[in-house]
């Protein structure tokens, strides 16, 4: 028997998208494979091994993976795959799927039974997780594959090359292998430098090989797939079915080859997965025998198919899911006694219990079928599954044990987890199974996986071997355990151990042990060598990782024990010591989000442990989540009522609330359990110090000095009551006094820098600072208070250099980060500003400060929307801070959002009562929103807080001028620069006061000391005086003025516009249209200008361009001013059509309002174009409207022209009678010259002009 046999066959491994582990490739391949001969017929039988695993015990399980096999073998027994027979596919799914039990039965015992022979085809088809060491490393995961970082060599897999060399194996035999892998190909790609070296994955043993991927890619899974189903594997059996044969190269001669396939598969695979899921992932084929018959087309099948991804498409439809045989269990050939098959069904049922020894158990049933039926093919299954029964639990001990789950308080744990669920359930069977390999021993965990080696003594020689060393391993670590009924001594322990790592010196888990045993004969040195090499093979393992993590703890050196304690935890929570110690040292260094997180998980695993509960609630108070700290300490008391720590830190707890009375009761509490107890004594001192009844703090921390003289802590303390109290001698004199008893006492010197630093005498603040880190380099406090007085020393380099010295001693140290990141702010380095915010963040996710700041530092970079999540987030950990509130409000402001302004503000407010920055922004909102009598009363209440605050002087002057009340602005304003000499905003409004009162002179002044003063309105104020000069006719001033406004502001349109107006009163047209053209340039929606410029324009006779911009401005306005402006200029030209186009506007808009000139070049216009009847007609209305000489001596002319002379002279000498005057008019007006030699017509002008007719 050949070990290992696997037939020439389809392998396709399937897994999912989010399971695989590697960074992506972005090649695509095709292997090409030079002088193989061609084998494009075949004519023996089909035979198909199909593998489907979803369910994984210790991996994240994939979606769709047993869909898809069960897909595969549908296709197979359909008239497109053949029509195989079921018994000629063996069907395994999910928890079946273990590594023992493919290569033990379906890959040795089904092989072999089936007797597959040259010419034969095989489908080997796998669906799940597949991950690869390296090139040459491959591994297809089992069901019972527990990750590791050791190459899975201590975890049931399948390795690709043992698969390879089966497969080579048999296509030497004939046999047909065809090979198609549709999984992850992460780490299988080639090395740079290796261009020709295939992956082992890639290497062709006989095969035909399809691969649902290029080395480096995913394979890509999902519901929107055939309702479910992997993209691979679904467009496999499309192609299958007829479209690879179909569409892109295919023939369509209604046989799918080989290379129709592949190359249709490729380029459909790649294209869907890059337009729809924007990833990589690219089918490799072999350039090889591309003329091979994979499938046949049967057109009925392939309408069904096509029919059924139609109802598929998007409405969960399981294709044919009632036809799949799900058991997956192969058939039995031959006769079969039936006394045998009823022993071997109460086999099956052993095995399905679990229940491998003893009375009933499995191997009596086996023992049974091998007595009375030995070499029956019922006993050789037996055999099979005993043996993989036996290797599995064993491996689920060794699996237990690696990842630290070896104990019964973890199944306690998940059983509570899991209360509910169903008895029969999935979760519940392997929780159970968990229990009873649990509740086994490592001994006779080793002797079982014995067992199972003698029951596969012809298996593959290094696959036992490996078993061998497990078990060596077991009865090893069954002896350190002390386990009952091991018989090995310590030699013998040890010598088993070293035979083990012999077999798999890899193994961190053996290593491990084998230190472990060494330790115990005093071989120290050789137990840590082992034990290092444990964690160096296996760094994620917790044992070696937490006796590390303690060792860098006794030599101080954090780093390094936090490493190692943070490994130790996640990979084996039941350390409840190391979830303590972790704890302890993240909240020492003010990291309380890990801290917190390794409470919490320490509890979850021993609900009893009181010192997490008290760390954890150390947590919360000084992250400010009192209430949950309260519940926390409150558990711990209960835990253990006579532990004064909890009782002393809820007493701090309270005090931090500033709830002073509860405060005290806790901490008489603690000192009733130990009235010596000179912390709480301390910490009494300091609630009764906080409500400044300083009599009742000098008692209780004179008490503790009473009890210890020396006490440097406690003399420190009453200093500090000192301090606050600003006696800063009695402060400086206990200070001084606790450094006497404690010259290395750093914290006395540190204090009294801090007395300096409130005295404002940084130079002395600096030096204590400076004595507190020579005695203690690692005190960060110091540093951060040192970059401190250095700020307000206007040293910000030296600051910033401080700052970094605290964080290089204290890399958690999340207040260097902070005040780093501010000063940088203030600095104007936003860049270096959000990197140090976030630092600090980072460290202490509850710092409300640095969540603020940080939104500050967004808001300057312009940046509003990640401004505002930052302010929210500094509210969200503290609703009392206002800061936060009035920021939030700030931006609300600024997009218009009014109502959600006004509640930030008012929120700020409530929280801080004497906040005035909030009342005065939330009364310039209510400005905005025009509730002016709500604003006055929000500026009022900000003087309120601070009668000095002169902004909102300033702010009430503003709303009186909005109202006209000139006076009583004035009155504010000159209050708000009397309190702020250099307020320039306020000068400004009291020169426009003087401006309204025509007072320019006065104006001027006051536009003269708003140039000077703090942020200098220098654009306004300018422009403001060129405008009151402009206002006294000074136009040379004013335009000098003008132009510094613009020189200051380019695009202050304002200017441009005065500026223009003042070249126009100076009649400097040209300069003049210059700067309208500027201002319209920055104001095009004030279309007025157009207007201007076109008049200027008019009166340069430029009457092109007055038109062009009369039009503008008309095209904007429909302005009938203009529109006659435009008429005009055309009849004066005689294009009395466009003239009629404008005048008729004016006239159909106003109809008999229509001012006279309009209606009489109306008539004129229409006359021109000999068209009487129209002009008569609005002559005739202007003469009923108006009834004067123009109108009379209008119609005397269309007479004149239409030869009625009789009424031409009839309204001609009514026009004289209505004193008409225009001598020189009549004597030039030709439209008269028909009547002119009429004698009525000289008499007239006689008559009405003596003194000029001659």
């Amino acid at each position: 028997m050949r070990y290992l046999q696997v037939l020439y066959g389809i392998i396709i491994v399937l897994s999912s998208l989010n399971n695989c582990w590697g960074q992506p490739a972005t090649r695509s391949t095709v292997i090409e494979e030079k002088g193989v001969p061609n084998q494009n017929n075949y004519s023996g039988t089909t035979y198909a091994i199909i593998v489907g695993i979803s369910n994984y015990r210790y991996l994240k399980s994939l979606t769709y993976a047993d869909k898809d096999a069960e897909l595969f073998k549908e296709f197979l027994m359909s008239p497109s795959g053949g029509n195989v027979k079921d018994s000629n596919i063996i069907l395994v799914l999910n928890e079946e799927a273990t590594d023992s039990y493919i290569y033990n039965f379906v890959l040795a015992k089904w092989i072999s039974e089936k007797k597959i022979k040259a010419n034969d085809r095989l489908f080997i088809y796998f669906s799940g997780h597949g991950d690869a060491r390296d090139n040459r490393e491959y591994n297809l995961l089992t069901t019972n594959t527990v990750p590791d970082n050791n190459g899975y060599r201590a975890t049931p897999h399948l390795r690709m090359n043992e698969l390879k060399n089966t497969i080579s194996d048999l296509t030497k035999e004939g046999i047909k292998v065809i090979l198609i892998i549709d999984a992850c190909r992460t780490s299988d790609v080639p090395k740079p430098g290796t261009d020709n070296f295939n992956g082992i994955t890639e290497q062709r043993a006989g095969e035909i090989l399809i691969l649902s991927a290029s080395g480096g890619q995913k394979s890509i899974e999902d519901k929107s797939i055939g309702n479910g189903h992997g993209l691979f594997t679904w467009n496999l059996i499309d192609g299958l079915n007829g479209r690879a044969d179909a569409e892109l190269l295919g023939n369509k001669d209604g046989v799918v080859t080989y290379g129709e396939l592949g190359t249709w598969l490729k380029i459909t695979v790649a294209s869907i997965a890059n337009n729809k899921y924007h990833s990589e992932q690219v089918p490799t084929f072999y350039d090889i025998e591309s003329q091979f018959p994979l499938a046949k087309v049967d057109s009925s099948y392939y309408s069904k198919w096509m029919l059924a991804k139609a109802l598929n498409s998007g409405i969960g439809n399981d294709i044919a899911k009632n036809d799949y045989n799900t058991a997956g269990k192969k058939s039995v050939g031959g006769k079969i006694d039936s006394s045998a098959l009823l022993v071997y069904n109460e086999f099956l049922k052993a095995i399905k219990k679990n229940k491998l020894t003893g009375s009933g158990s499995a191997e009596m049933f086996y023992d049974s079928l091998q007595n009375k039926y030995p070499g029956e093919d019922v006993t050789n299954d037996a055999r099979y599954q005993l043996a993989s029964a036996f290797i599995d639990f064993g491996q689920e001990k060794i699996n237990l044990h690696v990842s630290g789950r070896e104990n019964k308080r973890t199944v306690e744990t998940l059983k509570s987890q899991i209360a509910g669920e169903k008895e029969n359930s999935v979760l519940s069977e392997s929780v159970l199974r968990m229990e009873r390999v649990v509740n086994e021993k490592f001994t006779q965990a080793g002797y079982l996986m014995e067992k199972g080696i003698n029951l596969l003594k012809n298996s593959n020689p290094g696959y036992l071997n490996r078993l061998r060393a497990k078990a060596k391993f077991l009865k090893a670590k069954g002896y350190y355990e002390a386990e009952p009924g091991n018989l090995l001594t310590l030699d013998e322990a040890t010598k088993m151990a070293y035979e083990a790592r012999t077999i798999d010196p890899d193994a961190a888990y053996i290593n491990y042990l084998l230190g472990l045993l060494l330790a115990l004969d005093y071989k120290t040195d050789s137990a840590f060598y082992y034990e290092h090499l444990a964690s160096i093979q296996a760094p994620n393992w917790a044992y070696p990782l937490n006796q590390l993590g303690r060792d860098f703890e006794k030599r101080y050196q954090y780093d390094s024990a936090i490493t190692y304690y943070r490994k130790a935890i996640e990979t084996d929570y039941n350390f409840t010591d190391s979830y303590n110690n972790l704890a302890i040292v993240f909240k020492g260094i003010g990291q309380y989000d890990s801290a917190e997180t390794y409470c919490r998980r320490g509890i979850k695993v021993d609900p009893g442990y009181v010192y997490l509960y008290c760390n954890l609630a150390d947590v919360m108070r000084e992250t400010k989540r009192y209430d949950s700290a309260e519940v926390i300490y409150k558990k711990a008391i209960a835990i253990s009522p006579r532990y004064i720590y909890p009782y002393n830190n809820l007493g701090i707890s309270f005090d931090n609330q500033h709830q002073y009375d509860s405060a005290v009761k806790y901490y008489k509490l603690a000192l009733d359990i130990d009235p010596d107890y000179s912390y709480t004594l301390s910490n009494l001192g300091s609630v009764y110090r906080d409500i400044t009844k300083y009599d009742s703090a000098y008692k209780y921390f004179n008490k503790a000095i009473s009890l210890s003289p020396n006490s440097a802590y406690d003399l420190n303390g009453m200093g500090i009551v000192f301090y606050n109290q600003k006696k800063y001698d009695s402060a400086i004199m206990y200070y001084q006094k606790a450094f006497l008893a404690d010259s290395n006492y750093h914290y006395a010197l540190f204090n009294m820098g801090l007395v300096y630093y409130s005295k404002g005498n940084y130079d002395s603040s600096k030096y204590f600072h400076q004595q507190a880190v020579a005695l203690n380099p690692a005190y960060v406090n110091a540093y951060n208070y040192l970059g401190l007085c250095s700020e307000k020393l206007n040293q910000p380099d030296t600051a910033i250099a401080y700052y970094r010295k605290a964080i290089a001693v204290n890399k958690d140290y999340y207040y260097a980060y902070y005040n780093l990141g501010y000063l940088y702010f203030t600095l104007g380095k936003f860049d270096s500003a959000q990197t140090n915010f976030f630092k600090s963040i980072a460290i202490n996710q509850t710092y409300a400060a640095a969540y603020n700041s940080l939104g500050l530092n967004y808001e300057s970079m312009g940046k509003k929307d990640s401004a505002l999540f930052y302010y929210r987030k500094a509210v969200d950990i503290d609703a009392k801070y206002a800061f936060g509130y009035y920021n939030i409000g700030y931006i609300h402001e600024g997009l218009k959002n009014y109502d959600s302004a006004i509640i930030y503000y008012q929120k700020a407010a409530s929280v801080n009562p004497t906040y005035t920055e909030a009342f005065n922004s939330m009364g310039l909102v209510f400005e905005k929103i025009k509730k002016y009598d709500s604003a006055v009363v929000s500026f009022k209440k900000a003087i309120g807080t601070d009668n000095n605050y002169s902004y909102a002087y300033y702010n009430l002057g503003r709303l009186s001028y909005t109202k006209g009340s000139y006076d009583t602005a004035r009155t504010f304003f000159r209050k708000s620069v009397e309190l702020d000499p250099l307020y320039s905003d306020s000068y400004n409004y009291l020169g426009l006061i003087c401006n309204n009162k025509k007072l320019y002179d006065s104006a001027i002044i006051y536009y003269r000391k708003a140039l000077t003063g703090r942020s200098p309105q220098l654009t306004v104020a300018n422009n403001n005086i060129g405008n009151a000069y402009q206002q006294l006719k000074k136009y040379d001033s004013s335009i000098i003025y003008l132009k510094k406004s613009i020189n200051y502001d380019p695009l202050y349109s304002t200017a441009y516009y005065n500026l223009a107006y003042s070249y126009e009163l100076f009649y400097k047209p040209d300069s003049a249209i210059f700067y309208y053209k500027k201002y319209l340039a920055l104001n095009p929606e004030f279309y007025n200008s157009n207007y201007y410029i076109a008049e200027l324009y008019e009166r340069l006779g430029a009457t092109d361009s007055a038109l062009t911009y009369y039009k503008l401005y008309f095209g904007r306005t429909d302005n009938l001013v203009t529109a006659g402006n435009i008429a005009a200029i055309y009849y004066n030209r005689k294009d009395y059509d466009s003239a009629i186009y404008y005048y008729e506007k004016i006239y159909t808009y106003y109809k008999d309002s229509s001012n006279e000139t309009a209606l009489e070049r109306l008539a004129y216009s229409y006359i021109r174009k000999n068209n009487f009847g129209k002009g008569l007609f609005y002559f005739n209305t202007a003469d009923r409207v108006y009834h004067d000489a123009n109108s009379k001596y209008n119609l005397c002319c269309y007479y004149s022209l239409t030869g009625d002379k009789a009424k031409a002279l009839y309204y001609f000498e009514e026009a004289l009678k209505n004193n008409f005057t225009n001598f020189d008019h009549i004597q030039k007006d030709k439209d008269l010259d028909p009547i002119r030699q009429e004698t009525r017509f000289s008499e007239l002008l006689k008559q009405y002009f003596p003194d000029k007719y001659k």
